[in-house]
């Protein structure tokens, strides 16, 4: 019998042993300083999938229940994936693709641990998201301009 949301069973399986919280489609982190989020969407289109990554710094953020959009560092795993990478990973976020729930589960899986989550985790303090904006593990566009400011200024403010 066929998985109901195969993308989503393999994100929860990674997802859940190291503490994130299922909230509908988003898995959540959370701590004094960050909120994780790791959001799966579907598309309008058809059943092709997105993961979405996302950060929210609590120390400039409103929102008391963040979602995965008012995140302020938001990036999708395609976009941390080598070019030789993303094509599979399009095939393995498309239930039209012939896969296997099992074989899709585990490439995608270890398409997530590689890539997506060894950078959102890297951003689970402002430390590591002050690190990441430095040394540019992340493109500066996946820093919101609130976000960049901040970690500016506490840069600038150690330094002194």
């Amino acid at each position: 019998m066929p998985v109901a949301n195969p993308v989503a069973d393999a994100v929860s399986s990674l997802l859940k042993p190291l503490g994130f919280r299922r909230k509908s489609s988003s898995w959540y982190l959370e701590n004094d300083e960050t909120v994780l989020i790791v959001n799966v969407q579907r598309s309008q289109f058809g059943p092709q999938y997105y993961l979405n990554f996302s950060v929210v710094i609590r120390a400039i953020s409103t929102v008391p229940q963040p979602k995965e959009y008012h995140g302020d560092i938001r990036f999708r795993l395609e976009e941390t994936l080598p070019a030789h990478s993303r094509e599979l990973c399009k095939k393995l976020l498309n239930l039209e693709y012939p896969l296997s729930d099992d074989e899709r589960s585990l490439r995608l899986v270890e398409l997530i641990k590689r890539h997506g989550l060894r950078l959102l985790l890297t951003c689970n303090s402002e430390a590591g998201l002050k690190e990441a904006l430095e040394s540019k593990s992340l493109p500066d566009w996946t820093f919101s301009s609130a976000a960049r400011a901040h970690l500016v200024e506490r840069v600038t403010r150690a330094s002194i």
